[in-house]
């Protein structure tokens, strides 16, 4: 069963009770991980997942919030049994940050990392699945966003954008929309509830998920929901919470 599983929902200032935003997709036998909190090995067994079968990582762009977590995620994966070959997607420059931080903080990890460039608007492509298709998000790094399908159906993650004809393209058509939300005001590399809400109007998505949001941070539950209705959006609405699954 195709399924997004949200282990974290949060900004860049964790809350109590949400970590950094990163995400972790299961279809047609893959585990992919994208982006890495502090605390992303025990989420994932939060989930009933196994962190030593991933098959894959890939990370939006390199701000801390979305790879600090690296080092510590492999070197856990280590003492805890994985082995053998470990893909990495993500945009040119958070490899090279990624890679850095890794001869700095865990230069004996045991596994073999196969390092993969993403170009902005470029597939990747992994063993069995669909296709994810990706485009530049408006961002202060290259960042991108995701499309997932399988099944017969598509989730978009947008990770962190303003809003942007690249990131409309991407989700057009989408049913659910993963869209962040880490901004009160309008932004130039972050977008408000009245963006996302706006954003999944024009996609014509079934489903609109609120991620890189904090109800404490950014603004209320509820007025959120009422910015995203007054943008004119009338479909599902949710606020991601931590351990969140969207499965079809």
């Amino acid at each position: 069963m195709p399924a997004m599983v949200i282990l974290g929902a949060g900004t860049a200032i964790p809350d109590a009770d949400r970590e950094h935003t990163h995400l972790l997709w299961h279809a047609d036998g893959q585990l992919v991980l994208i982006d890495v909190a502090g605390s992303t090995f025990q989420r994932i067994l939060r989930a009933g997942h196994d962190p030593a079968a991933l098959t894959a990582v890939i990370l939006t762009h390199d701000h801390a919030d979305h790879i600090a977590g690296m080092p510590g995620l492999l070197v856990q994966l280590g003492l805890h049994g994985r082995g053998g070959s470990l893909p990495i997607y993500g945009p040119a420059a958070a490899l090279a940050t990624v890679r850095r931080m890794l001869a700095a903080l865990a230069p004996d990890q045991p596994l073999r990392l196969e390092w993969h460039e993403v170009v902005p608007g470029a597939a990747i492509v992994l063993p069995g699945m669909e296709p994810i298709a990706t485009a530049r998000t408006q961002h202060s790094r290259v960042c991108i966003a995701l499309r997932f399908s399988a099944a017969g159906r598509s989730l978009t993650y947008t990770a962190d954008t303003a809003p942007c004809p690249a990131i409309d393209a991407l989700a057009a058509g989408t049913d659910d929309l993963l869209h962040e939300a880490g901004s009160a005001t309008p932004s130039a590399s972050h977008s408000t509830p009245g963006d996302a809400g706006a954003a999944a109007l024009r996609a014509g998505a079934r489903q609109l998920v609120l991620v890189h949001f904090s109800p404490r941070q950014i603004m209320p539950v509820a007025a959120a929901v009422a910015a995203i209705r007054a943008a004119g959006y009338a479909g599902t609405v949710s606020i991601a919470e931590e351990g969140d699954v969207h499965a079809w």
